[in-house]
This record gives C-alpha cells, structure tokens and sequence, in this order.
C-alpha cells in the first residue's frame, strides 16, 4: 500500500498536485525539504500551506482508496509554519521537528 498526499494553498484553496510515498515519514520528510527551501512558494509563504493525506494506493489491484477504518480523507498532517524557525530577515529558514512524531515502520502503536 502507498500513501497519496497533496499540500494544500490556504489563498489559492486548492490541492497541489499530488504525490505518492512508500509511507507517511517520506511524505512529511518531502514536505519538511520543501518548506526549507526558500526559493520555492511554500519556502516563501509557509504560513499558506499545509500537508494533507488524500488517500492510499494498492499497487497490487491498482485501487485507491478515499477512506479506511482510521479516517476519510483528506486528512491533515501538518501546518508548514511547523516546520519553520524563526531567523534573520533575507536569511530564508531553518527546519525544526515537528510537532507530532509518528510510529517508525513496523512498529507497533
């Protein structure tokens, strides 16, 4: 099973194209690497995006699914601002932990 996220324009109120990872942990990995990029809009404008889960793949029978037993999806995940320490003026961003953690792979919960 993949997991299918897309980060979400507060202004624009639309859904980024989304993405599929092997497991929740390299979605918010990717997203944490786009937030500290500051040459990209999300690096520019944390405050107006956020990470959402928009479903899962079987790459078995190629079906997605658009719920499961936990949630419905979407499901949000994290607030870019999460991601974001405050620095100097022109000197872009840092990354710190967010403010959640999730289970390693495998483990139990």
């Amino acid at each position: 099973m993949r997991y299918i996220y897309s980060v979400y324009d507060k202004k624009a109120m639309v859904y980024n194209t989304p993405f599929v990872v092997e497991n929740p942990i390299d979605a918010v990995r990717a997203f944490s690497e786009l937030v500290s990029d500051y040459r990209t809009t999300v690096g520019k404008y944390p405050g107006d995006f956020a990470l959402y889960c928009v479903g899962k793949f079987s790459t078995t029978t190629g079906i997605m699914f658009l719920s499961d037993d936990d949630h419905d999806f979407p499901c949000f995940v994290h607030e870019a601002m999460e991601f974001v320490l405050k620095s100097a003026v022109g000197e872009g961003h840092e990354v710190s932990e967010p403010t959640t953690t999730l289970p390693a792979a495998g483990a139990e919960e």
